[in-house]
């Protein structure tokens, strides 16, 4: 699994070292409960139940907005991000109906991408990978090579899903140009996807 699916432990000293015990339990209430929301909503998703995913993502979302005057920012920032990355997969996954809709939702999270404070550099890589397979899905090869190559970039540990998907893209680009960049590209991914998903 990548790192945007495994599940930390989130609760583990939220309070902080200077906080205080009367000061550390209501972040770690809220830590929890935003946690669990965003858990819940992704085992929905995967378990195939949208209507339930979205939701408890919006239970999640809401709980988030209310935060930011109850806890640091930054102690919730792996749920901001995780959130993020269940709208995306939910969307992308179940939105078939509404294309503007989700082009919107990955402009917007586009957006808060360029913001450096908003996501760790791994985070960035793990939605970059999904709204590259996104543009990839809509036959926009420059833009999915564009959100990859970026994605890589990022990297400060190795996924192997962005690399599959980057075989994937240029598996894609091959079959239309039948370039020997594009072969060698795809098999590139590839083997970093395989040797990548060993070692974890």
């Amino acid at each position: 699994n990548s790192q945007a699916e495994q599940q930390p432990g989130r609760s583990q000293g939220a309070g902080g070292a200077g906080s205080g015990g009367q000061h550390a339990m209501p972040h770690v209430e809220l830590l929890d409960i935003c946690w669990n929301l965003v858990k819940l909503a992704s085992v929905s998703r995967k378990q195939g139940l949208p209507s339930l995913a979205l939701h408890y993502q919006e239970a999640a979302e809401k709980k988030l907005g209310t935060a930011n005057t109850n806890a640091p920012y930054d102690l919730l920032k792996y749920e901001r991000f995780k959130l993020q990355y269940e709208v995306l997969k939910l969307e992308l996954a179940h939105n078939t109906e509404d294309p503007e809709s989700v082009d919107e939702k990955v402009k917007a999270i586009e957006k808060n991408l360029a913001t450096d404070s908003v996501f760790e550099s791994w985070q960035k890589a793990s939605l970059k990978q999904i709204i590259a397979d996104f543009h990839l899905s809509r036959g926009r090869l420059r833009a999915a090579q564009e959100h990859l190559l970026s994605a890589i970039s990022e990297l400060t540990k190795r996924d192997p899903k962005i690399w599959m998907s980057y075989a994937r893209l240029n598996e894609t680009v091959y079959e239309h140009q039948k370039d020997e960049q594009s072969r060698m590209n795809a098999l590139k991914g590839l083997l970093f996807a395989t040797t990548l998903s060993l070692h974890k």
